[in-house]
């Protein structure tokens, strides 16, 4: 009741521009729903989660939050993680308004993405097997393990946000997001040294997930099939779905550096949907 009352209020001060909005072109539809409550942001970090304490733990040491992160890989158990990221910088990034392309373009040029990619590509289990020059396939695993271990958490319950677009810094200090946040903080990984993938944005009803180009990656994938009539594979970044395993049944939307992929129809019966009841969907169309 709580999420659905804080979803209403904001509904009722961007209504006509939001019903403006479907009129001329639905995948705008949250344009104005993002200004509403960008002056909303805090640089106060969000309590990591309390399901999984041991799984990501943050200390302060003068102007850094030290960060350090536990998960399991499909192969290999026990991986961590250590990573600073400087409060300035994390302030920063707190203070950009950002929309869906504003954050994924952004991302994928992050210098923290960048630097965490080359952590995970050195990175070691804790357990006594090393592999100091890891295949293309495992460093590819690895960075795929390290965001789905992240805590999945809705932006109203993390943030008391509607639809909040949290920055790489900001997904990595607090120790989560949602498929959005995960989405473009795996975007950042794979699209900079050591990996340079193609990556996209994959849009379905109520969710967002990724996808890489298949001829980037390892031959181990060559076989899969790919996403509607693109060359991108599915790559889920909160559940632990196979690579190329697509459940969610329509592809709405596909963007990279625009749209190669465009269901309108389909997109136009989501808004519809969403205009009924917003706490059935996820905002999914603010293309800034």
């Amino acid at each position: 009741m709580r999420r659905r009352t804080f979803l209403n209020e904001t509904l009722d001060r961007i209504g006509p521009y939001l019903i403006a909005a479907v009129a001329v072109n639905p995948i705008w539809i949250a344009r104005s729903a993002s200004s509403a409550y960008s002056d909303m942001r805090t640089e106060t970090p969000a309590p990591l989660p309390n399901e999984s304490p041991t799984a990501v733990t943050r200390t302060t040491s003068g102007d850094d939050y030290q960060m350090k992160y536990h998960w399991n890989g499909r192969k290999t158990p026990g991986w961590e993680l250590q990573f600073t990221v400087p409060q300035s910088t994390y302030h920063r990034a707190v203070q950009r308004s950002l929309g869906y392309a504003t954050a994924f373009d952004a991302a994928r040029q992050n210098f923290t993405a960048s630097r965490i990619g080359t952590k995970l590509e050195n990175s070691e289990p804790t357990s006594s097997f090393s592999a100091s020059h890891p295949s293309p396939v495992v460093r590819f695993d690895r960075a795929v393990e390290f965001v789905r271990s992240l805590t999945y958490m809705t932006d109203h319950d993390s943030r008391n946000f509607p639809d909040y677009h949290r920055t790489v810094e900001e997904t990595l200090v607090d120790g989560g997001g949602d498929c959005k946040d995960h989405t473009y903080l795996m975007a950042g990984i794979l699209s900079q040294p050591p990996f340079e993938y193609q990556t996209a944005m994959v849009f379905s009803p109520g969710h967002m997930l990724l996808g890489v180009h298949k001829g980037d990656l390892p031959p181990e994938y060559s076989g899969l099939p790919t996403l509607v009539d693109t060359d991108y594979l599915a790559v889920e970044t909160v559940t632990s779905d196979p690579i190329g395993v697509f459940d969610e049944g329509v592809v709405l939307a596909i963007y990279n550096d625009g749209f190669e992929y465009l269901d309108r129809t389909a997109i136009a019966e989501t808004t519809i949907d969403f205009l009924r009841d917003p706490t059935e969907s996820q905002i999914i169309s603010n293309m800034d």
